[in-house]
């Protein structure tokens, strides 16, 4: 079946097969090129949530630190700083846009935000409970230094009267009070309930004395004083409640809200970090996996492409070459005067089957030609005139002359010798019209073959220079993840400094809570000895009193006790007075170091917790440093890869660059035989260059031989005169 191909048909099969191996490898490369930037582009939106993620990381981390510490000192700027870390992650709106083609990370982000708002609102809350509380206690020491100033004065004024009922009932209420005030101020430094239920104690019974020491005032100097004193004493212990309330607001809301959304949010932070990690590294495998793909089978297709090119060019050759050989073969025996040859291929129709049939018939026409001429040997007159007649008309054959027909009638006994050279001369015609066709054909088809091959050459070199671009993208792509892993490293450094220096703080907040604890109780010892010293004072102050009554109901004779018993009594005063101040001096010592003692132990856990943050952050930022070294040796072998495939590519296009070549030496190789055959004058409107010399040359010797061969001996002379004319055909 495959002989019945014409030369054209198997030489377009062997450039079929080239081009389909080409076409595979280029389809094969435009899809692993095409898998590669879709790893390349999620890789890289991938990279900029990444960083978005990190940015709230830090700001949600800020934040947090702020607020710990604004517990702690209550600093206006300390909350500005809140607001602002929180505002800047809520109104991070270019953040939030690397999320827009991931619509489930979007909304974990977007939960994440609505917690972040209610964070800082509940922030605010507290914050404006805690700035409540701080204005109700500076209220709660205002009132009381106010109330203790007033029934000072009323009982300054009560022993000016020397009403003993009076002033002892003023004694005992300034004595409540006090008492009161103590309870109230450890109340407000240690929160204890205790305290307060012993402050409201205190002061009942400072109303009750206030209210007795009412009944029995008589003086019109002291009914002011105690009416202020009064009005004083209105809301007093309000303050403390409101105070109460605004403390258990602001824990309510610390405990509740901030110290659970908080973690929450940060906790969702990290799993959205590793799952982008995971993620980076799962798309560092895959575009590892391409290139290792491609740097497999890109090679052994180019490799296998080019072993069937090479066995395709060698089977066509081999193919079209042997068939010619034959042909040429069977020629080359015919112009020795060998006619009893085969000729194969003659069943064919393809230009190759029309040359073996031409032959066929030019061997034919030899064999009646060697009968013929033994006729003639034996009609000498007839050949003279026949001879005459060849000689003619082979000149014309000889100049190339193929329409050189003998129309005049021989004799009977030459007549078939006319008919067969008439015969021969136009199959020799047909035979190279066939061959003129199948030239064209041969020339038209390597024609369209190096337009196609030069085509092909095109998209390669495009290919080519895709590739190249490629190659520089990847270049841009891995300078950038290195920089990324560069800028890792140091946020990974700084963390680790900050969890260095929280360490540090936290050390330093525990010899402090130590330290406050030591001054704690110093100064509750020195509270009871002060206790001590006010009881013996107010003690002193009674006895005085009573002598003072004594002497007065002594009359004259009890004047100078009397007088004595005032100087004691004064005396007495200024020593519970300066009692009294010292002792508000170590109860404020006492309850500031008590509040600072609390407030360090604050500092203490809250720096406990941020330290702990700080290492699940340092442990965060490591990992991704190390994931980012990664990708940039995934995608400097991906680089590698590309630039080999690139290589691959600009090999194939200079074998195309080769076929072209091949393809232009078969167009001028058609060319020269064109030019051959263009010798011949295959019909009467033909006008084609003459034959040349040697032709002529050789076809005249034959015709002298013919003339001057002796009639009864034509074989031998007939055969030696045609093995010229065929070796120059």
């Amino acid at each position: 079946m495959l002989e019945s191909w014409p030369i054209s048909r198997r030489v377009n099969a062997g450039f079929v097969i080239i081009t389909l191996m080409l076409v595979g490898l280029a389809l094969f490369s435009h899809r692993a090129v095409g898998a590669l930037g879709n790893v390349y582009d999620e890789y890289q939106a991938i990279a900029t949530q990444n960083i978005a993620v990190t940015a709230y990381v830090e700001n949600i981390y800020e934040a947090r630190q702020a607020s710990f510490r604004y517990r702690i000192s209550a600093d206006p700027a300390l909350r500005a700083q809140v607001n602002r870390s929180i505002d800047a992650v809520l109104n991070d709106t270019a953040s939030l846009t690397s999320f827009t083609n991931d619509p489930d990370r979007l909304a974990e982000i977007g939960a994440i935000l609505d917690e972040a708002g209610v964070y800082k609102t509940q922030f605010t809350r507290m914050a404006d409970a805690i700035d409540a509380a701080e204005r109700l206690e500076r209220d709660f020491i205002d009132r009381s230094t106010q109330i203790q100033l007033e029934t000072s004065n009323a009982f300054t004024l009560a022993m000016q009267s020397a009403n003993p009922a009076l002033i002892s009932a003023m004694g005992r209420c300034l004595q409540n009070l006090y008492t009161a005030i103590l309870y109230g101020k450890r109340y407000i430094a240690s929160g204890d309930a205790d305290d307060l239920t012993k402050f409201m104690a205190q002061y009942q019974s400072f109303i009750s004395a206030l209210e007795r020491m009412k009944r029995l005032n008589q003086q019109d100097n002291i009914t002011p004083v105690i009416n202020r004193v009064s009005d004083l004493m209105n809301g007093y212990p309000e303050i403390l409640a409101s105070y109460t309330a605004a403390q258990a607001d602001a824990r309510d809301i610390q405990k509740g809200t901030l110290d659970q959304i908080g973690p929450l949010m940060q906790q969702q932070l990290g799993s959205i970090a590793k799952n982008i990690v995971d993620r980076q590294n799962e798309l560092g495998s895959a575009g590892s996996a391409i290139v290792t793909q491609m740097r497999t089978v890109i090679p052994a297709i180019g490799i296998v492409a080019t072993l069937i090119a090479l066995a395709a060019s060698y089977v066509i050759g081999r193919w079209i070459s042997r068939v010619i050989a034959r042909l040429a073969e069977v020629t080359d025996r015919l112009a020795s005067g060998d006619n009893d040859i085969t000729i194969a291929g003659t069943e064919h129709n393809h230009e190759l089957g029309r040359m073996a049939r031409a032959l066929l018939v030019f061997r034919d026409r030899q064999v009646e030609r060697v009968a013929a001429s033994a006729e003639r040997a034996q009609l000498r007159a007839q050949q003279d005139e026949v001879v005459d007649t060849m000689k003619r008309q082979l000149a014309a054959l000889a100049q190339g002359n193929l329409t050189a027909d003998i129309h005049t009638p021989f004799a009977s006994e030459y007549e078939d010798m006319r008919i067969n050279f008439n015969e021969a001369v136009r199959g020799l015609h047909s035979a190279m019209k066939r061959v003129i066709a199948t030239s064209e054909t041969i020339a038209s088809n390597a024609t369209q073959t190096n337009t196609a091959t030069a085509e092909l050459s095109q998209r390669t070199e495009n290919q080519a220079a895709t590739l190249e671009q490629t190659a520089a993208a990847l270049d841009q792509l891995t300078a950038s993840v290195r920089s990324a892993a560069e800028h890792a490293k140091s946020v990974d450094s700084s963390v680790g400094r900050a969890r260095s220096e929280a360490t540090k703080n936290g050390e330093i907040v525990a010899q402090a809570v130590s330290a406050m604890s030591a001054i704690e109780h110093s100064s509750n010892q020195i509270t009871q000895v002060i206790s001590v010293i006010d009881d013996i004072a107010f003690q002193t102050n009674l006895l005085a009193l009573n002598a003072g009554v004594e002497a007065a109901r002594a009359g004259e004779s009890g004047k100078g006790f009397a007088v004595v018993a005032s100087e004691v009594r004064a005396l007495a005063q200024r020593s519970a007075d300066a009692a009294k101040e010292i002792s508000g001096l170590i109860k404020n010592s006492s309850s500031h170091v008590a509040k600072g003692t609390q407030l360090v132990g604050h500092a203490g856990e809250a720096l406990s917790e941020i330290i702990t943050q700080v290492n699940d952050i340092s442990s965060m930022t490591s990992q991704i440093a190390t994931s980012a070294e990664e990708q940039a040796i995934g995608l400097s072998e991906i680089n590698v890869g590309v630039n080999q495939l690139d290589q691959v590519t600009q090999k194939n296009a200079a074998m195309v660059q080769e076929s072209i070549t091949r393809g232009e030496a078969l167009v001028a190789e058609t060319g020269k035989l064109n030019a051959l055959i263009g010798r011949f004058k295959i019909s009467s409107q033909d006008g084609k260059p003459p034959a040349p010399q040697d032709v002529v040359n050789a076809l005249g010797n034959a015709i002298a031989r013919t003339n001057t061969t002796p009639l009864r001996s034509p074989i031998a002379a007939t055969g030696g005169s045609a093995q010229p004319a065929w070796e120059d055909f």
